[in-house]
């Protein structure tokens, strides 16, 4: 009985003890090369030119729940050399980050550039705003968001196609999918866990005592 006893107090502290650690492992992801921004949408008014960072493929990370991380995507300018009434014309560029891991993970992000013209057409610029962050949750339970940063150039003296801006984007990690590859919120709290697991041992220690004293 005694035995017994001890044998159930052990298996659920180290049943606490492992799904904590479960808990505070990082989740790890990497880049692929199938990153993309499409700009043809553009051409009709203020065309857009986008270079994709090269070196995406070679980047990785690792995230816990709430950390996030940011690196550089892509560098997007103009080839107009004017902006006349056309460019104005807000229109539609869409990106692409791939994955690697997690597998074949991703989502279109839908982006709107605008040019704009200020007093005789010298002060002229434009702007790209991203319609994000963008959610992303996969078939077990992984939950990430992508943000782009919003960008732009603006020169008082235009002196056509020049001025180029980075695009960053932000990976941040909501909730990661525990063994059953079920959302973690389903997971009992791992500080309540951990008071529990000592209050265990000394349920234990007391039954044995008593089995003690009775025998």
């Amino acid at each position: 009985m005694r035995r017994r006893w001890f044998v159930i107090c052990f298996a659920m502290v180290l049943t606490f003890s492992l799904v904590r650690l479960a808990q505070a492992l990082p989740y790890e992801f990497e880049l692929g090369a199938g990153s993309w921004i499409n700009t043809t949408g553009t051409n009709s008014a203020l065309q857009l030119y986008a270079i994709v960072n090269p070196d995406l493929d070679n980047i990785s990370f690792s995230l816990s729940e709430g950390e996030s991380n940011s690196f550089k995507f892509a560098t997007v300018g103009t080839t107009e050399s004017w902006i006349n009434d056309d460019d104005i014309n807000p229109k539609t560029a869409t990106a692409h980050i791939d994955f690697d891991v997690p597998d074949q993970v991703g989502d279109i992000i839908r982006g709107t550039s605008v040019g704009f013209a200020g007093f005789l057409s010298f002060a002229q610029g434009w702007n790209l705003t991203w319609n994000d962050p963008v959610f992303v949750e996969t078939t077990d339970g992984l939950k990430f968001s992508i943000d782009l940063t919003d960008v732009g150039y603006y020169s008082l003296l235009w002196q056509g196609p020049s001025g180029s801006a980075d695009v960053y984007a932000k990976i941040k990690l909501i909730s990661e999918p525990n063994s059953n590859g079920d959302p973690p919120s389903s997971v009992p709290d791992a500080d309540i866990m951990w008071l529990l697991g000592p209050a265990v041992i000394v349920l234990g220690f007391l039954g044995r005592k008593k089995l003690y004293k009775q025998s």
